[in-house]
């Protein structure tokens, strides 16, 4: 332990609210692009609920189901096309993050740490495959929701493509920069733990590396179910950051610490207010 465990410790604690809320500013301003104006605490609570369900499915893909319980059940659709648009703004963000880690390890540290090397390669073609095929995705599906493509799917499933076109750029410019600052906290409470741990170094390995668990974490569970996806979180965990700390234990605990923290807690937050009735919005 480093003797300012105490602070990396402190500062992890309150960046877990920071965290939150920012999904929560997401939130709400997604569901105002369709005339519903909800209060703060509202969103928050819907982000919880969602958060909620969405830990016992895979990738969280459940979590939609959670946020729309307090919408007025006509919206709901369109409150599940809301929670797409934030899902992959928030992936993207995961995903482009990646790739630059990747790149500024391919340029300026490949050969360092072998095993990294060994593992980034692949991992790197993943990335750049994944960043054109969502480029690509979001392309097409703003051609289509704005109508110029929409063939005789129905009124019901042109209605939620249009939602899409609905929400605009600049809105879709807004949320994306939530997400970053959301990840940009997240990406800060990893460090700190990772630091308070004694595992990485105050350069750059825990910078360049944990990108590279986030983009896996991402991924591979969306294949599992809880509770096996911790099992994977601490694999590719120990997978990326084994070669800069031979503590495999601290390295799997340090990670389940993080999931405890930054997902369980608040989870359970969700759960129990989902008990408490409230007027749909």
């Amino acid at each position: 332990m480093f003797p300012d465990a105490a602070v990396y410790f402190g500062v992890f604690i309150l960046l877990i609210p920071v965290n939150w809320l920012l999904e929560a500013v997401k939130w709400r301003v997604l569901l105002h692009r369709i005339g519903l104006s909800v209060s703060f605490s509202t969103a928050l609570t819907a982000v919880l609920k969602g958060l909620a369900v969405g830990i016992l499915t895979p990738n969280r893909v459940g979590e939609f189901l959670g946020r729309i319980m307090d919408i007025h059940p006509p919206l709901r659709p369109r409150g599940i096309m809301l929670s797409v648009i934030n899902s992959l703004t928030q992936l993207l963000t995961t995903v482009s993050a990646a790739g630059i880690a990747w790149v500024v390890y391919r340029w300026h540290f490949s050969g360092i740490i072998q095993m990294v090397d060994e593992v980034l390669l692949p991992v790197g073609d993943m990335l750049m495959y994944a960043f054109v095929f969502l480029l690509f995705s979001a392309v097409i599906m703003y051609v289509v929701s704005a109508g110029k493509f929409v063939s005789r799917w129905g009124e019901k499933f042109s209605s939620l493509l249009k939602t899409v076109h609905q929400v605009g750029a600049f809105t879709v410019m807004k949320v994306t920069g939530l997400s970053v600052l959301r990840y940009l906290v997240f990406l800060v409470q990893y460090w700190l733990i990772l630091r308070w741990f004694g595992i990485v170094d105050a350069d750059w390995t825990g910078w360049i590396l944990i990108p590279m668990v986030f983009f896996v974490t991402s991924v591979i569970p969306g294949l599992l179910v809880f509770p096996l996806d911790i099992s994977i979180r601490g694999a590719s965990a120990v997978l990326f950051l084994s070669p800069v700390c031979a503590d495999a234990e601290a390295v799997l605990f340090a990670s389940l610490m993080i999931w405890c923290f930054n997902l369980a807690i608040p989870a359970l937050s969700g759960a129990a207010l989902m008990f408490k009735k409230n007027e749909p919005a």
